[in-house]
């Protein structure tokens, strides 16, 4: 398997370097002019911490090298740039410690085609999801407002649920509700909406979530 080290400047770079050699099955590629056309399996890149600079550098040896696997080796972890680093197209994200534990394997999954990234990439986007449903139901929540639906804030709820076609016992689940209180928070949402129809419901909210302004509810009696 041959393999670049990317910018051979620090101790640590150096370290890492040595540590690499040890493995037979490795074959190290000088980064000098000719490292280009030594066509390297996977790349590595070691920063202290990622940040703009870090993922634009790692991007440019994506250009460079389109066939070659790209891995990003940190110290300092940024939650914000580990997603950035995922979505401009990198091999894999590994802190330091871990990729010295699981070096060798990393390679060789990497190499195969898998991509390799730390726990904490789940949470930020788990937590940037979350932050679009909410934005969304903030949205929708506005939507109804101008239209002259006065939702509780439980009705709110329900009503962005049933939009998006969630069944009783899912908005109960997600909520922590019972089913029967479910249901009669959709009672309530019918009779606030006079539209005793769940499909037609379903309907108009998605038409009021959608729409620039605001239309007549007759379409949907």
């Amino acid at each position: 398997m041959k393999v670049l080290l990317a910018e051979e400047k620090t101790n640590d770079q150096v370290n890492l370097k040595n540590y690499l050699k040890q493995d037979e099955s490795l074959k190290l590629i000088e980064f000098d002019e000719s490292f280009k056309q030594a066509n390297p399996d996977i790349v590595i890149l070691y920063e202290e911490y990622i940040d703009k600079h870090t993922l634009q550098k790692a991007k440019n040896m994506k250009q460079l090298l389109p066939d070659s696997k790209v891995i990003l080796i940190y110290i300092t972890p940024n939650k914000d740039q580990l997603l950035q680093g995922m979505l401009i197209g990198l091999d894999a994200v590994i802190p330091y410690d871990l990729f010295i534990k699981q070096s060798i394997e990393t390679l060789r999954i990497v190499k195969a085609g898998a991509t390799v990234f730390p726990f904490e990439v789940k949470n930020v986007v788990s937590e940037q999801l979350k932050e679009v449903v909410i934005d969304k139901k903030e949205l929708f929540q506005e939507k109804i407002k101008q239209h002259g639906i006065h939702f509780t804030k439980r009705e709110v709820d329900i009503a962005f649920l049933l939009m998006t076609n969630h069944n009783n016992h899912q908005i109960a689940s997600k909520l922590f509700l019972g089913d029967g209180t479910v249901k009669n928070y959709i009672s309530e949402i019918y009779n606030k909406l006079h539209i005793h129809n769940r499909s037609k419901t379903i309907e108009y909210l998605n038409k009021i979530f959608r729409s620039e302004e605001y239309f007549s509810k007759s379409d949907f009696l």
